[in-house]
Order: C-alpha cells, then sequence, then structure tokens
C-alpha cells in the first residue's frame, strides 16, 4: 500500500484516489452527507505538496494505531475539483489559496475551517500530530 508521500514522489503514477481507497477513508464528493457523530475531517489536499502528504501519512498512521478518538477523513485533489462546488458544504470558505482546505466537524457542527499552514496546524493540533516534521523541507534531487 503506497503511502501518501509516495503520490507525491511518483508525479502523477500513483492517484490520491489509490491511497486514499486502500484505507478506510472516503473521497469527497459534492453532495457528500456530514457525519453527525464523532469528528469529520473533510481534506483539500495537493498531491503535488509533500507537506499535505506528510500531513496524511502522520494522521494515517495515528490512526492505524488506535491513538485517536473515531474520526471519520474524506478527502479530495484539490486540483479536482472547482471551490465554487464547496460553499454549500463548507460555508463561510472565502477563497483558499493554498492546500490542504481543512474542514472539521464535530457531531454534524462545522467546527472550524482554514486552510494552508494553517489547515495542516488545525490536523496537527487537533489530533497531536508533529507538525515539525510535517514542515521539515523536502530533500529534492539536485540537478547541477
Amino acid at each position: 500500500m503506497p503511502n501518501f508521500l509516495d503520490v507525491f514522489r511518483s508525479q502523477g503514477t500513483i492517484e490520491l484516489s489509490d491511497a486514499v481507497a486502500e484505507r478506510h477513508w472516503t473521497l469527497w464528493r459534492p453532495g457528500s452527507e456530514i457525519v453527525s457523530l464523532g469528528d469529520y475531517l473533510v481534506l483539500g489536499v495537493g498531491p503535488w505538496c509533500p507537506y499535505d502528504m506528510r500531513m496524511l501519512d502522520a494522521l494515517d498512521k495515528a490512526i492505524a494505531g488506535g491513538h485517536l478518538p473515531p474520526i471519520t477523513v474524506t478527502a479530495f485533489d484539490w486540483g479536482d475539483l472547482d471551490p465554487a462546488v464547496l460553499m454549500p458544504t463548507v460555508p463561510h470558505l472565502g477563497a483558499p489559496h493554498h492546500t490542504p482546505l481543512t474542514s472539521l466537524w464535530i457531531d454534524g457542527v462545522l467546527s472550524d475551517v482554514q486552510w494552508g499552514y494553517f489547515g495542516r496546524k488545525l490536523v496537527c493540533d487537533r489530533y497531536a500530530l508533529p507538525i515539525d516534521e510535517i514542515h521539515e523541507q523536502p530533500n529534492y534531487p539536485s540537478y547541477g
């Protein structure tokens, strides 16, 4: 099973949807119902962003390890969706300029919406994930 950082490294040969499908997560689609019990996390991520992929890997590891309260995670590829279709689901969204878009619903009530660094910070703070490791500079290959 590929980890999410593999999606970034594959440069499109591994799809985000494939990595999501191999977990107990779902792909978010317009019209998806909001889960009314526990935490419901909707993540619009950029497969091109190593920070987003590291966040998903850290979240996946914490869930698999049984270290989190009941949580439903649904994700989508930010590049595949017009942000306007999110407006009915995520009010007060504004115009996100950076991934991830993070919306947290608790017991069916929208609790918080953030994007970019603050979207990752919301996930890391809520689920005690290592934000410093997620934001490490990627080790890109040298071409010189």
